[in-house]
């Protein structure tokens, strides 16, 4: 499931990126504490939002980068059910944040589309076949998801 995750790799150059690997992530203490840390009410998609706040306070749009050099071992989701649960998530999560800030997702657009790339072929066919069936099951759940989520925040 690893494989399906291309936001973890954004190639061998260093890039503009916004922190969406809060685990491999490192901040100046004062910027930090400036903006108030992380946010606790929000679950996925928390370094993202960091980057948004610490943006709109210090600017420097090219000064979160991606380094393809800093590595750090992360199962993405060990099972498809979690897979699953990890895009009703971030479907909760997105919403979440478009309601905080109206111009999030735009801010995050900003800086590049998430690779896409095709299901690597050291898979087998079976293998390669059910991943990419996951991946179109984790874009619908994502998709229903915020649909489900703005149609409650409406009501």
């Amino acid at each position: 499931y690893n494989c399906l995750a291309f936001h973890y790799n954004l190639g061998e150059e260093v890039v503009p990126t916004y922190i969406d690997m809060e685990n491999n992530a490192s901040f100046r203490k004062e910027v930090l504490v400036n903006v108030g840390g992380f946010n606790p009410l929000i679950f996925y998609g928390e370094g993202a939002e960091l980057t948004y706040r610490i943006f709109n306070r210090y600017g420097g749009h090219d000064q979160f980068v991606y380094h393809p050099h800093a590595v750090v071992y992360h199962d993405y989701a060990n099972h498809w059910k979690k897979l699953i649960r990890k895009n009703w998530t971030g479907a909760k999560s997105q919403v979440v944040l478009e309601t905080m800030y109206p111009d999030f997702w735009k801010f995050i657009t900003s800086y590049h589309p998430l690779p896409q790339g095709p299901i690597p072929h050291y898979k087998n066919f079976k293998e390669r076949i059910q991943l990419a069936l996951l991946r179109r099951l984790a874009r619908i759940t994502r998709a229903l998801g915020v649909f489900w989520f703005r149609k409650i925040k409406a009501a």
